[in-house]
């Protein structure tokens, strides 16, 4: 990738989960301000779509990635910081839920999965730009959560709030 004086100066901004929702919105609102962005997520194609979306001169940048998984996040911001230098910005959004979401019903299983996304994820992550962002002494960290956080309703379920 070829980057000009005034792309080096655009902030890198990760949006994680940035292939639908809240994360593609995110996306589409930083690349349209100028920034270079890279998002990731689990699957592909809703990526490509997003980044596909944007129309401008600047490209937004895809890599797959399990949030859940330290290997997976580890080497998607060794590819980030290879590709374009250190992270100024990262909007952490990735986030799943589970269809039986009460006690009687949700499964151990089901509840270390939302945990290892919706809580490890986001903690996976912080781990990896912390480093770099204090070494340069700046840098914005936007943990997106859920307003059923503060206000657990029962369609939020037990652990998703």
């Amino acid at each position: 990738m070829n980057l000009t004086a005034a792309d080096a100066k655009s902030p890198v901004a990760i949006i994680t989960g940035g292939g639908t929702g809240i994360g593609r919105g995110v996306a589409l609102a930083f690349a349209a301000e100028g920034s270079r962005v890279v998002i990731c997520g689990r699957r592909e194609e809703p990526l490509q779509e997003t980044a596909s979306a944007h129309s401008g001169d600047n490209t937004i940048l895809l890599k797959t990635c399990d949030v859940a998984d330290r290997e997976s996040v580890g080497s998607f911001f060794s590819w980030v910081e290879e590709t374009l230098g250190g992270i100024d910005i990262i909007v952490i959004n990735a986030g799943i839920n589970v269809r039986e979401r009460s006690m009687a019903e949700t499964t151990p299983e089901d509840w270390d999965r939302v945990m290892s996304v919706n809580a490890t994820g986001p903690f996976n992550c912080m781990h990896a730009v912390l480093p770099g962002m204090r070494e340069r002494r700046d840098g914005l960290i936007v943990n997106i959560c859920s307003t059923a956080g503060k206000r657990p309703i029962p369609l939020g379920g037990i652990a998703y709030g």
